[in-house]
């Protein structure tokens, strides 16, 4: 699924690339291409070393996580780029065409996307400034986070200050530059016209004199955050890596209206009151949740589950003894053709539940124990699709049909009224 969606940034990153890069001689002889390697992946408890080679033949070698290669000299041409992991942490995906066009240089980037390398490549035409100011432009190649609106902000700046416009709205592939005094900077990143949907910040960015770069956003594993890379044309790359995750509260609980807040070390989660999927609360990774409340005055033990850079979490606090648990959520972009959608259960009643769609069974979506989450089923889009949930009880859901649209994930959450089982829909993204 995510892989077709790569080869469309990836078109539309070779359409810009030669719209600004190719260029012909008019004489016999042809200046060559440069081009070279940046390693922007990221993996969990090793640090791939890759290898790079355009139609099959090597060109660049050893280099390793965070840092860039020298530029190589090629004959200017199209070529299949591939790349490789001498550690064998993530496979190769799928090829990157490169347009290398004549006199000019090049920098691909390669990035983890779920357990591969994927590939983007910018074109190093950025003009050098004078000693006094920086040249910055960004390039998104994450197209699980998808548009991005992106802030230049003064240092130590925490979220977007009211009124404030984005340096470029609605950011994909590679934007054009912008140039600021030298300094160090806050940048951040959000969903469009959505300056509090923050995907990424780093609060000390140092945006050097006399130099051009490029901040390069890069997936997570859970799809809704990106990390972040500052490429200097022809220089070193400095890894920005977004050391947050995102949470969110499932108050699954019997009596309606019954209030739910957490909190990660000091930072608060947005609460949530029962029956009711609250919205994603940006919070420090690196450590388990801190603290449970519910109705203001009953604490619950929350899981011990260290949360990770990048990730996205549902707690899911439920029953008459209110109990909590803890979900990794994949918002990555299924595909153009696809939803994808997975059954919470948050009932200690319900036994194991079976989702059906059109009354067919969806096997991906059973479940055998109380406080468990599905893997992640594709379905076909639909305008009208009819879902039902069948466990060792009735359950009731809001609708017997529902709107599944292209490129959007989708939970059911399965929870008691104190009267019976019920069963909710959620668009995750």
């Amino acid at each position: 699924m995510r892989s077709f969606s790569q080869i469309g940034l990836s078109a539309a990153l070779v359409v810009f690339a030669g719209m600004l890069g190719a260029c012909s001689s008019s004489g016999s002889s042809v200046a060559p291409t440069s081009v070279r390697l940046v390693n922007a992946t990221t993996a969990a408890a090793t640090s791939p070393v890759l290898d790079l080679s355009l139609s099959g033949t090597p060109a660049v070698t050893g280099i390793t996580v965070g840092s860039a290669s020298a530029y190589v000299s090629q004959n200017p041409s199209t070529y299949a780029a591939s790349v490789t992991d001498e550690t064998n942490t993530l496979s190769s995906g799928t090829p990157l065409t490169v347009n290398l066009g004549t006199g000019e240089s090049y920098t691909i980037v390669a990035y983890t996307l779920g357990t591969t390398v994927a590939m983007g490549y910018l074109t190093d035409n950025l003009g050098i400034p004078s000693a006094g100011q920086s040249t910055v432009g960004f390039a998104n190649f994450s197209v699980d986070a998808g548009p991005l609106d992106v802030y230049v902000l003064p240092q130590n700046t925490a979220s977007v200050p009211a009124g404030v416009q984005p340096v470029f709205g609605g950011v994909t592939g590679q934007s054009l530059p912008v140039t600021e005094p030298a300094g160090n900077y806050t940048i951040i990143a959000t969903k469009p016209n959505n300056p509090a949907d923050i995907r990424f910040i780093n609060e000390s960015v140092n945006l050097a004199g006399g130099q051009a770069e490029v901040v390069a956003f890069t997936p997570t594993s859970g799809g809704g955050l990106v990390n972040g890379m500052l490429i200097v044309q022809g220089g070193t790359a400095t890894s920005m890596a977004m050391n947050y995750a995102r949470v969110r509260i499932a108050a699954e609980l019997p009596t309606a209206n019954t209030p739910v807040a957490a909190t990660v070390g000091t930072t608060a989660v947005v609460a949530s009151n029962a029956p009711y999927v609250g919205p994603y609360s940006l919070v420090p990774a690196g450590g388990p949740l801190t603290s449970i409340t519910v109705a203001t005055n009953t604490t619950v033990t929350p899981p011990t589950t260290t949360l990770t850079a990048g990730s996205d979490y549902t707690l899911v606090v439920y029953g008459s003894t209110p109990t909590a648990a803890l979900f990794a959520d994949d918002n990555g972009y299924p595909g153009n053709s696809v939803a994808n959608i997975r059954v919470v259960n948050a009932a200690p009643s319900s036994g194991t539940v079976n989702l059906y769609l059109n009354a067919t069974f969806t096997t991906s979506a059973t479940y055998a124990t109380t406080a468990a989450a599905s893997s992640y089923v594709g379905i076909t889009p639909s305008t009208s699709e009819s879902i039902s949930l069948v466990g060792s009880t009735v359950i009731s859901l809001p609708s017997s049909t529902t709107n599944f649209v292209a490129g959007s994930v989708y939970s059911v959450f399965v929870y008691e009224t104190g009267s019976g089982t019920a069963g909710f829909l959620v668009e995750d993204r």
